[in-house]
């Protein structure tokens, strides 16, 4: 198996390689404390995991799209419904992990 965690300044994320091939990975938020899980191909995931770490600067378009594909959207965020709209945009921006 698969598996494993990345901290970035504010967040934390943890993965795990399921069955199907996918990479699902649950991504938290510590100052806000929201938290959101995805699964994506491993293109997308080592896509998005270039950019984390190595920045947007030499990306071409085609990665950049890769990695917008793995950032989570409102349907990913646990338990959206206590939140309001404006409360959710905030979630999916704070818990995009590329730049």
């Amino acid at each position: 198996m698969i598996a494993g965690t990345f901290v970035f300044e504010d967040q934390s994320i943890q993965f795990r390689l399921t069955q199907n091939g996918l990479i699902e990975y649950t991504v938290h938020d510590a100052i806000s404390g929201v938290a959101a899980t995805k699964a994506v191909g491993l293109t997308e995931f080592s896509a998005a995991m270039r950019m984390a770490l190595l920045g947007e600067d030499d990306a071409s378009e085609c990665l950049y799209e890769w990695a917008l594909i793995a950032m989570p959207g409102a349907k990913d965020i646990h338990d959206p419904s206590e939140m309001s709209p404006a409360e959710v945009e905030a979630a999916v921006r704070n818990l995009r992990w590329i730049p």
